[in-house]
């Protein structure tokens, strides 16, 4: 994967890259995932259709299922699509030239696993230390 750096008219320093969208699949899915003993069942076929598997498409916009140029900075997010022919190898004025084409990328949620970790790292942060003078708290049991 190619990554490059510019300095973009807004005199921030971006990143970008291409994204080829994918569904990522465990290696078991993606070959013959029944067990040998399965192979000498000679029942009905039970699976369902190929139409009913996912499909990247199924997951990305329109648009974009072909993949899209990235661009990042401390502050913004943007991408074109599709990306560019030749992006990769072009001079650093022409890459900003795309930049101002590309589209500002919609933000997305944090993923609950990261606002988890955010939270006990902030509340962490909030905690007294052991060499405060602070209150042991009130046992719920005994509080009258």
């Amino acid at each position: 994967m190619t990554l490059r750096t510019f300095v973009a008219p807004d005199g921030d320093e971006w990143r970008a890259w291409q994204v080829i969208p994918t569904l990522r699949l465990n290696d078991q899915l993606l070959g013959e995932r029944r067990g040998q003993d399965v192979l000498a069942y000679d029942g009905p076929e039970r699976r369902g259709p190929e139409s009913l598997r996912a499909n990247v498409a199924d997951y990305v916009q329109p648009q974009l299922a072909s993949g899209w140029l990235c661009f990042e900075s401390d502050r913004e997010k943007r991408r074109i699509a599709p990306p560019p022919a030749g992006w990769d190898s072009c001079s650093d004025a022409e890459l900003a030239d795309i930049w101002s084409r590309a589209l500002p990328a919609p933000k997305i949620a944090p993923r609950p696993w990261a606002s988890r970790k955010s939270a006990e790292a902030a509340a962490s942060a909030d905690e007294p230390s052991s060499a405060t003078n602070a209150q042991p708290a009130a046992d719920p049991l005994t509080a009258g």
